[in-house]
């Protein structure tokens, strides 16, 4: 950047299983891209939590998010589709099954690992309120190093008061977006195309019904 001012790019983690349209992870990827210089999305390869590891594959989840930003042509704008947490991943343990319940990986570890591979970025991170307010109560692991090391851009999620963060040495912002009432859950319980097409974009419909994903399996 000109003057030795370091690039702004803004994380935001996602299992994307499946990744939502503009009124869901569509919609946030495009709201900060007019607010930071870059928004690298990444993909969870491994979750933090093992209840939540039932994920469909890492490449079927890459396929449809470059199909969701396509539809709604994000694709060539500032937002970039990254593996950094794969690769993160194998340069910690490169030897290691992705699956091992010995192995302790988390945002800390991607976190580090980035302002080691890219110094001349200025990162943060997009959290949910909820994740937020975790990462506060040192319910994340290593919050307290975590919250020293990036600037955390917050979804303000409706009907949680201000006064239920408690952010102790914490940089964050706060945002209020108007989203829909749209949820990756609900996307892979929906039972008939109708109610999935209301949720994902159109080519994401598609590749789940044709790869008979979730609740289309049968």
């Amino acid at each position: 950047m000109e003057g030795g001012t370091k690039k702004r790019v803004v994380l935001f983690g996602l299992s994307a299983n499946p990744p939502t349209g503009l009124q869901g992870h569509m919609g946030i990827a495009k709201y900060f891209s007019s607010l930071f210089d870059e928004v690298w999305i990444l993909p969870v390869y491994r979750h933090a939590y093992s209840s939540k590891r039932q994920l469909e594959s890492f490449e079927r989840r890459m396929d449809m998010i470059t199909l969701a930003l396509r539809d709604c042509q994000l694709d060539k704008q500032n937002i970039f589709l990254k593996t950094y947490e794969k690769d993160c991943f194998y340069s910690l343990y490169p030897s290691v099954d992705v699956a091992s319940r010995e192995i302790a990986f988390g945002s800390i570890d991607l976190v580090r690992w980035l302002r080691q591979q890219f110094p001349e970025v200025e990162f943060s991170m997009i959290v949910g309120e909820d994740a937020f307010i975790d990462i506060c109560n040192n319910k994340w692991r290593e919050s307290d190093q975590l919250r020293q090391l990036i600037h955390f851009e917050v979804l303000h999620r409706q009907g949680v008061p201000e006064t239920a963060i408690q952010p102790a040495s914490c940089w964050y912002t706060r945002h209020g977006l108007a989203l829909g009432d749209v949820s990756s859950t609900k996307a892979r319980n929906a039972g008939e195309k109708s109610e999935l097409d209301a949720l994902v974009t159109p080519s994401v419909s598609s590749y789940i019904v044709d790869n008979r994903l979730y609740s289309f399996r049968t």
